[in-house]
């Protein structure tokens, strides 16, 4: 969204590009128009514009032109309207210049030949939204590629989780913890403690460990999470080992 102060933007002396070349309100519509043909381009000629002038200011949303929350490349989508009510230059979707009857059906058919994969109908009810598969494609709602992706992710964050281990144990701080400890008797959790706090060095390095494992914990949490929320709808669940801190 670009919002323009109008009265400043009249004063062509003051409101100029890098290359000389006035800026007219004309030539913000044409920058807006072609937002969705070169997004980057058009974002930095904007911006070198705002810098230079104080007489427009450039937001950018995520939302997309069919102003549907849950995508965020909605982008592709082209847009063929700009208007400019008041100070503001909008970028509309396609549905803006259909009749009234034709916009619901508009919508729906691109959000389901975007978020369907043209594979099923794409439906929202009760701050849900998925697809209603057409008979040729059963498992549109369950993304096997992602799935498979997130999967893979997480025996690599196990890997990383027992390789972490394995070098806090095979280390000299902790080897040398082994071998004070008595081997002639018994010992209890109460005397394992005693020694450990004798031993300071190994204390840095054990944080060292706790705080690996928090973020591993933390980023295989998140994978679970979104795992379980693609998979809701697949005829079979993952089955997930989830990683515990020592």
């Amino acid at each position: 969204m670009i919002f323009v102060d109008k009265r400043r933007l009249s004063r062509t002396v003051e409101t100029r590009e890098a290359n000389g070349t006035a800026v007219t309100l004309e030539a913000l519509h044409q920058l807006a128009a072609s937002y969705f043909i070169d997004r980057e381009s058009t974002l930095r000629k904007l911006h070198h514009i705002q810098i230079a002038s104080t007489a427009i200011k450039v937001t950018e949303t995520r939302t997309g032109p069919l102003g549907c929350s849950n995508y965020d490349n909605l982008d592709s989508v082209s847009s063929v309207l700009v208007q400019s009510p008041e100070n503001k230059i909008n970028l509309q979707g396609l549905q803006a210049i259909l009749p009234e009857y034709l916009r619901v059906r508009f919508v729906q058919a691109a959000l389901s030949y975007i978020g369907c994969n043209v594979e099923g109908q794409f439906v929202c009810r009760d701050n849900d939204c998925w697809c209603r598969c057409s008979p040729g494609f059963p498992q549109c709602n369950c993304p096997e590629v992602d799935l498979r992706a997130m999967e893979a992710s997480l025996l690599h964050i196990r890997d990383t989780w027992n390789m972490a281990n394995q070098d806090f144990e095979e280390s000299e701080e902790f080897q040398n913890f082994l071998r004070r400890l008595p081997m002639f008797y018994a010992l209890n959790t109460s005397a394992i403690q005693y020694f450990w706090k004798m031993e300071p060095a190994i204390h840095q390095r054990y944080r060292q460990l706790e705080l690996s494992s928090r973020q591993l914990i933390a980023k295989s949490r998140r994978i679970v999470n979104k795992l379980f929320t693609l998979s809701k709808r697949c005829r079979t669940q993952p089955k997930v080992i989830v990683l515990r801190e020592r």
